[in-house]
């Protein structure tokens, strides 16, 4: 029987970007949001990713990171979260304060020189 290789490398995948849907829960600005969406995200136990070339769930680290930012961005702050107990959105009350600018450039900075 053949076995997969213990750790399978996959490339970077490259998508415009033209939106953002930040999670509000737990964070104060825009700009925190904007680093947890970039944080790598350790995929292990029943959060398994499936591996179509093992046929199997294998752990996996997923990571989005923003290269480059468009001309003009929607961003859409998420103020909801579902909860699998009662199977109801229910409204976040986390209170975050939006910048008047914020430097992108910056935020993508940091995020690459944290990855470093």
């Amino acid at each position: 029987m053949n076995r997969p290789p213990k750790r399978l490398a996959s490339a970077p995948k490259e998508e415009e970007l033209d939106e953002l849907r930040l999670h509000i829960k737990g964070h104060k600005t825009v700009k925190d949001c904007l680093r947890q969406y970039q944080v790598k995200t350790e995929m292990t136990g029943d959060n398994q990713y499936f591996c179509e070339v093992c046929n199997s769930k294998q752990d996996a680290t997923r990571q989005t990171i923003i290269t480059r930012m468009p001309a003009v961005l929607w961003v859409q702050l998420l103020r909801f979260e579902y909860n699998m107990v009662t199977y109801v959105k229910e409204k976040l009350k986390d209170q975050v304060d939006i910048e008047e600018t914020l430097d992108f450039e910056a935020v993508l900075k940091d995020t690459r020189d944290d990855d470093a």
